[in-house]
């Protein structure tokens, strides 16, 4: 690719990403910290920034360098990108609100074992998680993923041998799902910031 193929295809996607997220110069160039005139010489193809604001612009914009700088839907792809994570967590959070359900249901009728719900929704985040990050992730996900299925399993296996603390259990899963979630975004973070740092 020619540096003036680059310089265009770098200024069409800036405005594509910039428009796709309804800023005009200014707010881009406080985000990135740049002035608005700085951003204007980019998108009209005047100057080009070096690879430190390039990568500070791919990251902002959840896209890598490449992407960047290509003649590809770049919007399409970063939007692609945020739709995994949504799809990822939004799917892996529905056991617990049907396991949310269900336990009301049980609780306000006095049926006995009306917390396991929760261990049942556990596993099926787990295995939720599994199959997504299998799909869309690297290796980090997938461990996560399991780590979170075999603490699952292993809460389970208190309730068949009577454990009678239960609500002990119910707040160490509740606190496993919560801990597990910000582990998962930040594992997904920073998976992205290594592809972008290898280009």
């Amino acid at each position: 690719m020619e540096m003036m193929e680059i310089k265009h295809n770098f200024a069409t996607n800036l405005i594509k990403l910039r428009k796709s997220r309804k800023l005009n110069q200014t707010e881009l160039g406080e985000a990135i910290h740049y002035s608005s005139k700085a951003i204007s010489k980019w998108e009209n193809e005047e100057t080009m920034p070096d690879v430190e604001v390039l990568f500070m612009i791919a990251s902002y914009f959840d896209v890598t360098i490449d992407e960047l700088i290509s003649s590809k839907d770049v919007v399409k792809r970063s939007y692609k990108k945020r739709n995994h994570l949504f799809i990822s967590l939004s799917s892996s959070l529905l056991p617990y609100f049907l396991a949310l359900m269900a336990f009301s249901f049980l609780y306000i009728f006095s049926i006995n074992y009306f917390y396991m719900p929760f261990i049942v929704g556990a596993m099926a985040s787990a295995i939720t998680l599994i199959v997504f990050s299998s799909l869309w992730y690297s290796k980090t996900e997938v461990y996560l993923s399991i780590l979170y299925l075999i603490i699952g399993v292993s809460l389970l296996f208190l309730f068949l041998f009577n454990f009678q603390y239960w609500w002990i259990v119910l707040i160490i899963a509740l606190f496993m799902a919560v801990l597990f979630f910000v582990f998962f975004k930040i594992s997904f973070t920073s998976h992205h910031k290594k592809e972008k740092k290898k280009e």
